[in-house]
């Protein structure tokens, strides 16, 4: 079904976007000082080296890239239903989210609503996704480049 093909790329977009926005903004304020990177995360009033503010900046920029690249391949490829598209993306999102739930959300250093908009928007990205790979998979109506003939 390409309706939710369609549904899962703009939810897979949507993260994507999120994360964009998120790691820039937290990249910029790293920048300026590692205090002001880490209030993003709410940490307690301290003073952090230049190198934690470094090591936060840089991970801001993985968000960056991450949030485009599953941007890119939403729009480009799991809009048209890529069986492809949707392992990469499902495989990128999956495991950075983990990464969330294991460092971040487990330990209590980030709640569970602050962590909620992105891990919905994968779960439900990944779940119309998988719907609309799983209705083409076994009708032939796929190419051999994973696109779901329209």
């Amino acid at each position: 079904m390409m309706k939710h093909a369609k549904i899962g790329a703009v939810l897979f977009a949507l993260w994507g976007l999120l994360h964009i926005v998120g790691g820039a903004a937290i990249l910029l304020a790293a920048l300026e000082s590692p205090d002001q990177g880490f209030a993003y995360y709410r940490a307690p009033d301290a003073s952090y080296s230049t190198l934690a503010g470094n090591v936060l900046a840089y991970l801001a920029f993985g968000f960056v890239w991450i949030g485009a690249v599953v941007s890119f391949v939403g729009i480009r490829y799991n809009f048209r239903n890529s069986y492809h598209g949707l392992m990469l993306n499902t495989a990128l999102v999956g495991f950075t989210d983990l990464g969330l739930l294991l460092f971040l959300v487990m330990p209590g250093h980030l709640g569970w609503l602050d962590a909620a908009p992105g891990l919905l928007l994968f779960v439900g990205a990944a779940l119309f996704g998988g719907m609309a790979c799983r209705s083409t998979l076994g009708t032939g109506t796929t190419n051999n480049r994973g696109h779901a003939h329209e």
